[in-house]
């Protein structure tokens, strides 16, 4: 037996080996692109095997932390939590080493990545079969003609994204600090102060995790991680849908995500509002569950625990997740009224001191690098000085009046990425569908009328939030600020449309509603496929295209920029003014990571010779100036107190006189020395 295994095993090494052999010599000898072809599949292999790696061990430690709960989820909850709690103590560990100075070499993290995942091989086992069987009911055979499109229309969606993320970074958080933080930890060889950049005073819970994908692969990594944190979202909502009986509520609420423009380029993009989104349902998801079981007593605790675990994830995430923990903590408060006051309290108590516990390893890191644990807010930090904060917030510059009321539909209406000061667009499908979860209130299932109820409960606070936020400063006016309560809005639209489905509740809006649907869900696809079709991924990505020129296509002159920098001398210095992107900089660069250094210099200096000297006292040998920035703050936010004329003539002053232009390309970028005399 053991004679006729081994005989079978070595013909199968043989055959694959000549297989192997033939392919590689037919692309490398005899097609032009063939070797760059395989160089780069080979990148790619490893940026693919880097965050599947990732996963499997962080659903392997979930699957250890959710033992004992596990009944009381589908398979869908049960592997989007794991991997998402998992993913969660991964980033602390990552912090950890970094603070410790132990970031380990590409092939010891490789090392390092295989014995846990030796260790920790049951664990794994069974969260990749609950993943199996969790993927095998999302495309298990649907009856209803309308939810099998919108499920056809979801996948496409979330394929075109996918393949998206396989190209060079480019967006501009993430050459700002979602990527360019860890560059920057990386390049220092553990984690350090940097008050210059104040995003990285920012809770970094995602960055970690990127900074772990960037040891083992490229930044490339980073965009599947995030795409997979959104994958995970959407796995818990359509496995909520399904435990209350409803499934295409789930895949409802995933088109009212997905159409929205921004929410699914974020599939593609390193950024974090994705897993925010993440943590939010998952909370959601858990405090739900913990209601159900406070009669029975049976793990309410645990649960309660649980839940707390991931609003601490989501403070870990962004500062800005304060919204949606006063929207979990007033749920809470909510459901357990009818216990009484005590437990009440204690079950808040419960809630927030897990989500402290959770968020307190950055709290103590910003405490130890910078001596503020919110930094760079609250006292500020040796670069976030008194001007800095009012200068980020503008108090006194948001919306009043009508406008403020209406800023939902307006935002819905003109919403998009570049348009100031919407920043984001949020899809037209959730305001569309939002009134419909009130037709036929009375006559809904009573699951239904709980689901919808407790979702806008928790709902409500972070709007309210936001909605002060806006009336505040035009800064916080963005509607990418509202991206944590979507899963749960979109989960009150799918229950709403979902629910007029049945006989007894005007099942004639259901069958108007429901093609308008689909309409909008066929042109979210259309503008996707040729958004596709113009980023062109694939070129770079197999190896048609270099990454440099991909670059250079994308990013056009501020790429060429950052390679005029990365001419310099070794020992350059380089501040930026008005360009805060520096994941691309090879030298000492300096973020405008405020946009504000050149305003914020000119408040505490008038005169702009004495500025100029002030950069040589601090080791700048070069400025690189984004003239279209400046001219943006002139033309576009003069009226926010962001730039004034005599700022720009004091600029000009000091080129004349304090710097020798080096590069200047179109009006839009200019490069400079800085004289060693002033004349």
């Amino acid at each position: 037996m053991i004679r006729r295994r081994l005989s079978g095993l070595l013909i199968l090494v043989w055959a694959l080996s000549i297989v192997i052999s033939h392919f590689i010599v037919q692309q490398v000898q005899y097609n032009p692109l063939g070797k760059q072809g395989i160089i780069a599949l080979g990148y790619l292999a490893r940026d693919m095997a880097a965050v599947p790696a990732l996963l499997v061990l962080a659903g392997a430690l979930g699957t250890i932390f959710l033992r004992g709960i596990a009944g009381l989820l589908t398979e869908l909850e049960q592997s989007g939590l794991a991997v998402l709690l998992g993913l969660g103590v991964l980033g602390v560990i990552v912090l950890v080493i970094g603070l410790l100075g132990f970031f380990p070499p590409m092939w010891l993290g490789w090392l390092v990545m295989a014995s846990l995942l030796t260790v920790l091989y049951d664990a794994g086992l069974i969260w990749l079969r609950r993943t199996w069987k969790a993927l095998q009911i999302v495309f298990e055979p649907e009856p209803d003609v309308f939810v099998r499109w919108v499920r056809n229309g979801v996948v496409i969606l979330l394929i075109l994204a996918l393949l998206l993320a396989m190209a060079p970074p480019t967006k501009w958080d993430a050459l700002t600090y979602h990527l360019a933080g860890p560059h920057f930890y990386l390049q220092t060889e553990r984690i350090v102060s940097c008050p210059q950049n104040h995003f990285l005073g920012f809770p970094l819970g995602v960055e970690m995790l990127y900074l772990w994908l960037m040891i083992l692969a490229r930044p490339q990594a980073a965009a599947l991680l995030h795409w997979c944190f959104g994958a995970s979202m959407l796995m818990l909502v359509l496995g909520f849908s399904r435990r209350m009986g409803r499934p295409a509520a789930g895949w409802i609420a995933a088109t009212v995500l997905l159409v929205s423009a921004s929410i699914w380029r974020e599939f593609s993009w390193p950024y974090n509002d994705l897993a925010l989104m993440s943590y939010t349902m998952a909370a959601l998801t858990v405090v739900l569950i913990w209601d159900r079981n406070i009669k029975q007593h049976r793990h309410s605790q645990r649960l309660l625990v649980l839940a707390g675990i991931f609003v601490g994830l989501a403070l870990s995430t962004k500062y800005t997740a304060a919204g949606v923990a006063v929207g979990v903590g007033v749920l809470v408060l909510w459901l357990s009224r009818r216990c009484g006051l005590l437990y009440s309290v204690r079950a808040g108590g419960v809630l927030t001191a897990a989500a402290l516990l959770v968020f307190l390893p950055w709290l103590v890191k910003n405490l130890l690098l910078d001596g503020n644990p919110f930094s760079p807010f609250l006292w500020g930090t040796t670069a976030f000085d008194h001007l800095d904060r009012w200068y980020y917030l503008r108090s006194g510059t948001g919306l009043g009046g009508l406008r403020l009321l209406l800023f939902p539909l307006e935002g819905t209406i003109r919403g998009n990425d570049s348009i100031a000061p919407y920043g984001a667009s949020s899809g037209v499908l959730a305001l569309c569908l939002l009134p419909v979860a009130a037709l036929g209130w009375k006559q809904r299932t009573e699951t239904d009328r709980y689901i919808i109820r407790n979702l806008l409960i928790f709902s409500l606070p972070p709007y309210l939030i936001w909605l002060a936020g806006v009336a505040t400063s035009w800064f916080l006016v963005q509607i990418r600020l509202l991206f944590p309560i979507f899963p749960a809005v979109g989960l009150v639209c799918g229950f709403g449309l979902a629910g007029l489905g049945d006989t007894t509740i005007r099942s004639d809006v259901s069958r108007l509603l429901r093609p308008l649907v689909l309409i909008v869900l066929v042109m979210a696809v259309f503008n996707s496929f040729f958004e596709f079709v113009q980023i062109d991924p694939l070129r770079v990505a197999f190896g048609m295209q270099s990454e440099e020129d991909y670059l250079d296509q994308t990013m056009g002159v501020s790429y060429e920029a950052m390679k005029k920098v990365n001419a310099l001398p070794q020992d350059a210095k380089v501040l930026f003014l008005w360009e805060p992107r520096i994941f691309y900089c090879q030298r000492d660069c300096i973020p405008d990571s405020l946009i504000n250094r050149w305003w914020h210099d000119r408040q505490l200096e008038p005169d702009p010779h004495r500025i100029i000297a002030q950069w040589r006292e601090e080791g700048v040998t070069h400025v690189l100036i984004a003239d279209w920035g400046m001219n943006f703050l002139i033309n576009e936010e003069s009226e926010l107190g962001s730039l004034s004329e005599e700022d720009v003539v004091a600029l000009g002053k000091a080129r004349k006189a304090d710097m020798s232009l080096l590069w200047n390309e179109s009006g839009l970028y200019s490069l400079y020395e800085l004289k060693d005399v002033r004349p």
